[in-house]
């Protein structure tokens, strides 16, 4: 009988120069949110100071799933991205869940 599960998850710890490459690279997808939520400039370098200071930030669950080229936005960055059979892309808890947009996918 099956558990289920076709791809066992795992836990992968990124330091913060390899989060950045990933996303200049356009291999972190961040899916547009259906609610307008944005952090502020102040929020922004809040957060970078405590990754910086090595405060305990939480966690992010990340999916690795095929990705199309296009042009990310993150923040006011714009970044052509190529297609990719692994993207990160993070679980937003959506009805459906799985893959972060009730697609399958395979955990970090």
């Amino acid at each position: 009988m099956s558990s289920g599960l076709e791809t066992q998850p795992g836990a992968t710890t990124f330091e913060l120069d390899d989060l950045v490459e990933l996303a200049w690279s356009g291999r972190i997808r961040v899916p547009h949110f259906q609610r307008s939520f944005r952090w502020m400039r102040h929020d922004v370098i809040r957060l970078f100071d405590s990754v910086v200071k090595r405060y305990p930030v939480g966690s992010l669950l990340l999916w690795r799933r095929p990705a199309p080229a296009q042009r990310l936005t993150l923040g006011a960055l714009q970044i052509e991205a190529p297609q990719v059979d692994q993207a990160l892309v993070p679980e937003l808890h959506r009805a459906g869940g799985r893959g972060g947009w009730g697609l399958p996918a395979a955990p970090v």
